[in-house]
């Protein structure tokens, strides 16, 4: 992590309310990335290493949805270290804002580890359908099948009640263009 704020002086712009960074994550990760390809480091680091770095600066918007949708755009692989770098990302800020934040981050957390406990749908892997289950209700295989998963999905992270086989097939059906034929 020490290279996650790398490109903050390239992207800083001052206006009437002060310095702004605005990219520094985006940009950083990929620095980032291309010094520890050229240290030889393995991919499985260098991914990770690049989405912490990428997502380091997320503002986490406190509702079990909006953790959901998050872990979903993050990953569950790295979900936990990124608390760990944004909580010390936070205590290498100013003092004064270190409460606040860390409540924040705490408060992220708990709903975190709510939705882990309840084992709540946060990616296709989790969604309790499949492709298989759709070729078996009359879809092909094709984009348009990882589209409609990805959808259902959307449905899920919003309301985990939705994530039953049953549901889910129906919520598809709907979904279902008029000239796909049963198999």
């Amino acid at each position: 992590m020490l290279l996650h704020d790398i490109e903050k002086p390239n992207c800083k712009t001052t206006d009437q309310k002060g310095d702004h960074f605005y990219g520094h994550p985006e940009k950083s990760a990929e620095t980032a990335r291309l010094i520890l390809r050229r240290l030889k480091f393995d991919n499985e680091t260098i991914d990770m290493v690049f989405r912490l770095i990428k997502w380091h600066d997320y503002k986490f918007s406190l509702t079990p949805q909006a953790m959901r949708r998050a872990v979903n755009k993050i990953g569950t692989d790295i979900f936990e270290l990124l608390f760990e770098v944004k909580a010390a990302d936070t205590l290498a800020q100013n003092p004064n804002t270190w409460k606040e934040k860390l409540d924040n981050l705490n408060q992220a957390k708990i709903i975190y580890h709510d939705i882990k406990s309840n084992q709540e749908c946060v990616n296709l892997k989790m969604l309790k359908i499949n492709g298989k289950d759709l070729i078996s209700i009359g879809f092909k295989p094709g984009k348009e099948m990882g589209e409609i998963l990805n959808r259902l999905l959307e449905q899920v992270l919003e309301n985990p009640s939705l994530n039953e086989k049953e549901i889910l097939l129906k919520m598809a059906l709907q979904y279902k263009p008029a000239n796909t034929e049963k198999v």
